[in-house]
């Protein structure tokens, strides 16, 4: 497959220095570029698993049951049983979102950015970061 790019004369410049330092052409180079980003050694996710990650939000049913216990837990008539349905979910959604967290990091740190700067990229919101 051929694939055209047009880039910047300021991006062309610097894609030209970036091969040179690496003892490649420009299209070596890219095609280099391209494999680290999204294909990645066995066993770890490539960069668009990663993106997939992140971008995947709890299903929104568990998100209104939560939010339905808590209601009632902030009511005072919330049953014992629903205080542990509530406990579980808030568990499970608490683990997706740490995975989600933990795909940020990844990313940031295959891009050489800190977590924050990573969720910046990602338009995360400053809340959800703090």
């Amino acid at each position: 497959m051929t694939l055209t790019v047009e880039v910047s004369p300021d991006l062309a410049e610097v894609l030209h220095k970036a091969a040179r330092a690496a003892g490649m052409d420009v299209p070596t180079f890219l095609l280099d570029s391209a494999r680290q980003r999204l294909v990645s050694p066995a066993g770890a996710p490539s960069e668009a698993d990663l993106l997939e990650r992140i971008a995947t939000s709890p299903p929104t049913g568990l998100c209104e049951r939560r939010l339905e216990l808590l209601s009632r837990r902030d009511a005072g008539s919330l049953l014992p049983t629903e205080a542990s349905e509530l406990f579980m979910l808030q568990e499970h959604l608490d683990s997706l979102q740490l995975a989600r967290w933990r795909a940020i990091g990844d990313l940031a740190k295959r891009r050489g950015k800190t977590l924050i700067e990573m969720a910046d990229t990602l338009g995360i919101p400053p809340s959800e970061v703090r």
